[in-house]
């Protein structure tokens, strides 16, 4: 049986991924089984467009700052603890996280 967003082959190999120890696949997987399930673990009704949207949004802020981790370690731990998404996202500093940001090409 597929779970809402997955058909049951993506759900396996999510599955199998995840127990690999793939962060990703277990997000993907915890993100799945929540959307498909209420919070006494009965299954729900498919969700509206705009928790669609906003799980979609979730899912990319936490993968960009999964790559940036890659790539800057502290400034990913630092996006990590002080970017918040839900109904709104934010950037709420940690202390000693910088309040101004500038780039350099």
């Amino acid at each position: 049986m597929a779970v809402n967003g997955m058909s049951d082959q993506e759900l396996a190999a999510t599955v199998r991924a995840a127990q690999r120890g793939d962060a990703m696949a277990m997000d993907a997987l915890v993100d799945e089984l929540t959307r498909s399930t209420n919070h006494v673990g009965r299954s729900r009704a498919f969700s509206s467009d705009n928790e669609r949207a906003r799980t979609a949004v979730q899912k990319a802020v936490r993968r960009t700052i999964d790559h940036i981790e890659g790539v800057d370690a502290d400034l990913g731990t630092t996006l990590r603890q002080s970017v918040r998404t839900g109904r709104t996202c934010s950037y709420d500093p940690t202390a000693g996280a910088p309040t101004r940001w500038s780039m350099a090409a």
